[in-house]
C-alpha cells in the first residue's frame, strides 16, 4: 500500500487496530481520526526532539523510528530501542509538560499524528483510552529520571540503558493532581518515603538501597522489591509520580513546526 493512497477510512481502520485506539467507540474513532495527518519522515529525520515540548503524537504507520536517550553523564545520546508500525510516540512529554524523548526515522518513514489539543481531549473524554497513557510510563521518561539522578550521584560506571529497561517493565504510575496542594494521603506517603530515605542514608550496609529520586514534573520514588533485586542500586519496582501538565499555552501549538513532510 502506498502513502499517497491512504484514505481516512484506512487510517480510521488502521487505529481501529492499534492499541489503546481500539478502546474508543466507532463515534470517538471517527472523530479523532478526522484530525489526524499523514506525515512522512526521511531517513535521519527526526519525528521529536528532548529540547523541544511536543506539538504531537505520532503513531507509526510505515517504516521504523530509533528512540534514543539522552546520557547526562556523558552529555551522549543512546540507542535505547527501535520503535515498530502501530506504536505511538510524543505522549509522555505531553502528560508529564517536559520533553523527554528523541526519536529520528531509522528507514523512510510514514507516522499518523493527532495534534496535541485533541490528544488531550480524547483521553479527557474517553476515560479508559486515558488510562493506558496516565497509568503507563514510557522507556525515555524512565531513562531520563534515572539519568538525573546518577548524574546527581556523580555516578559514572552504572550501566543506564540496562537499568532504564529492568526499571521500566515493572514501573508504576501515581498521576498528581494539578497544582501544589496536597491531599492528606499524599503528603504522609511523601514524608514516609523522606523519612525512608534518611534512614537508609545513616545505615552504610543498605547503601545498595537508594532514596528518592526527584525529577522536575516527575518523582520516581523508593523501591518495593527485595533486597537482592537484579536492578541492584535501583531496585525493583519503581513508582513515577507525574503532575499534569499546564494547558494554558497547548492551543497555540501548531502541526507544522514538526519536522515531517504532508503525505
Amino acid at each position: 500500500m502506498t502513502s499517497s493512497a491512504v484514505s481516512l477510512s484506512q487510517i480510521q481502520d488502521f487505529l481501529a487496530q492499534t492499541p489503546p485506539f481500539d478502546r474508543l467507540s466507532e463515534a470517538a474513532l471517527a472523530s479523532l481520526a478526522a484530525q489526524c495527518q499523514l506525515l512522512g519522515y526521511r531517513t535521519g529525520q527526526p519525528l521529536f526532539e528532548r529540547e523541544k515540548l511536543p506539538t504531537q503524537i505520532a503513531v507509526i504507520y510505515q517504516g521504523q523510528a530509533r528512540l534514543l536517550g539522552y546520557d547526562r553523564r556523558s552529555n551522549r545520546h543512546v540507542s535505547l530501542r527501535l520503535v515498530q508500525p502501530k506504536e505511538i510516540l510524543g505522549w509522555a512529554g505531553l502528560l508529564r509538560g517536559i520533553p523527554c524523548e528523541t526519536a529520528i526515522a531509522s528507514t523512510d518513514a510514514i507516522a499518523i499524528v493527532l495534534p496535541a489539543e485533541d490528544f488531550f481531549t480524547a483521553i479527557e473524554k474517553n476515560p479508559t483510552f486515558g488510562e493506558a497513557f496516565r497509568d503507563h510510563c514510557s522507556l525515555s521518561e524512565v531513562f531520563e529520571l534515572l539519568s538525573l539522578e546518577l548524574q546527581r550521584q556523580a555516578d559514572g560506571t552504572t550501566n543506564l540503558k540496562s537499568i532504564t529497561q529492568q526499571a521500566w517493565e515493572d514501573a508504576t504510575v501515581v498521576n498528581l493532581p494539578n497544582g501544589n496542594k496536597k491531599t492528606p494521603e499524599l503528603a504522609k506517603e511523601l514524608a514516609d518515603d523522606r523519612n525512608l530515605a534518611r534512614q537508609q542514608r545513616r545505615c552504610r550496609r543498605l547503601s545498595h538501597r537508594q532514596p528518592l529520586i526527584f525529577g522536575k514534573c516527575s518523582q520516581i520514588l523508593k523501591s518495593r522489591r527485595p533486597q537482592r533485586s537484579p536492578l541492584g542500586r535501583f531496585p525493583g519496582s519503581l513508582r513515577i509520580h507525574r503532575r499534569n501538565p499546564n494547558r494554558s499555552n497547548d492551543r497555540n501549538h501548531s502541526l507544522g513546526n514538526q519536522a515531517g513532510h504532508n503525505i
